[in-house]
């Protein structure tokens, strides 16, 4: 069987292994998500700047054919191309650095469709009295 705990905002049992209560929304580990999110910012940084050498190093008609500026017996380089593809990953780097999650306040939460509106939660004493 497995292994479940309650969820701390609404005391839903939730896996051990999920990321999130698929009652309330809450984040059960923010840590966990935003390490997805910057590898996955990394990892394209990465392919681009691979594809930034590609183009200076390699001539136009030396390009793999699914590459925008390959040109059949072409011995340009395609400098702008490499340019471009070397500022996107920076910018993908950057942007994977400053990825941070935004720590999840319990006495506040907002409406999950983002309209910005703050729900109120009931405390756990106050939700009315132990059945006997």
């Amino acid at each position: 069987m497995a292994k479940l705990k309650p969820c701390p905002d609404c005391g839903h049992q939730v896996s051990m292994k999920a990321y999130t209560c698929p009652s309330c929304g809450r984040v059960l580990k923010p840590g966990m998500i935003r390490r997805t999110i910057r590898a996955t910012f990394y990892l394209l940084a990465i392919f681009y700047a691979i594809v930034a050498i590609i183009y200076v190093t390699t001539q136009a008609g030396s390009l793999p054919t699914f590459m925008p500026g390959y040109a059949a017996g072409s011995a340009r380089i395609h400098s702008t191309h490499a340019l471009a593809a070397a500022i996107f990953a920076v910018v993908l780097f950057i942007i994977g650095w400053a990825v941070v999650a935004q720590p999840y306040s319990s006495a506040r939460s907002y409406c999950r469709c983002n309209c910005g509106m703050m729900l109120r939660r009931a405390s756990s004493q106050s939700r009315g009295p132990a059945s006997p």
